[in-house]
């Protein structure tokens, strides 16, 4: 009864090989489930007891596998899940991380967007970053702000970039910090104070002074608008990124840069 062994395999003391092949192959939920519920302890005699086509066809297997801390097994998954953006993520979480240097293809490695979600996973993943991006502040930021606070490694492995490399960072880090400390403190703070962004339908200013943003005063939703976009012509952070300059600032101070 499938209802039955849906219940079971919720207990970690249960025993998958108990499960017929047939089974497992048509309900390949239950050895995901199997898998997440396991005692690390336990991990590889539950690998045994998985029946061979489940590895080699079911990627939901391979990634709960992969996130109990399980590492990548050649010979019995699929070579087609090895790229697999979710099932690297999944690896970037897990303690065997350090597979990812030789799972991820160079095409991924070198890919900004790809490589900025895994360093936001972990940051130590930006030493696996190909090229140019090795360098890219972006990517950097991301790592060495990565919270909670980043292993020693990430520090470690920018100081064998250089202390030149190191002085960029921190320039760079201050100069973005700099710049939203510029336009909060002065932009935004200007216009609010001619009554553009908080007061619906309010188009002037309410002092003898002239607004010295008349485009942006014309009421909330616009002025919410060309704000969004004047932030993002000039590259200001803001949300999780933002947070992540200020982190990467305090790890570079922490460490005496």
């Amino acid at each position: 009864d499938i209802r039955i062994v849906r219940e079971a395999v919720r207990h970690p003391t249960f025993e998958l090989y108990l499960v017929p092949i047939e089974v497992q192959t048509m309900y390949p939920d239950i050895v995901v489930q199997a898998i997440q519920n396991c005692p690390i302890s336990d991990l590889w005699d539950l690998f045994d007891s998985v029946h061979a086509t489940i590895w080699w066809s079911s990627l939901e297997a391979v990634k709960a596998w992969m996130c109990r801390g399980g590492g990548w097994v050649h010979d019995d998954f699929n070579p087609e899940f090895q790229t697999n953006p979710d099932l690297l993520a999944a690896l970037a979480k897990s303690p065997n991380w350090m597979d990812f240097e030789y799972m991820a293809s160079e095409e991924q490695t070198s890919d900004k967007k790809f490589m900025l979600k895994m360093v936001e996973s972990r940051g130590e993943l930006v030493r696996f970053a190909s090229g140019n991006l090795r360098n890219d502040m972006d990517v950097v930021v991301m790592a060495l702000g990565h919270r909670p606070d980043p292993k020693p490694m990430v520090m470690t492995d920018l100081e064998c970039r250089g202390i030149e490399f190191i002085v960029r960072l921190s320039s760079h880090i201050q100069s973005i910090l700099q710049l939203d400390h510029v336009f909060v403190g002065q932009f935004l703070c200007g216009v609010h104070k001619h009554g553009a962004i908080g007061s619906e339908g309010n188009t002037g200013s309410t002092t003898s002074s002239p607004c010295q943003l008349p485009m942006l005063n014309h009421g909330f939703e616009t002025s919410l608008e060309w704000t969004r976009m004047i932030a993002t012509y000039l590259d200001v952070p803001s949300g999780k990124r933002l947070e992540r300059y200020h982190q990467a600032a305090k790890e570079l101070q922490r460490w005496g840069y």
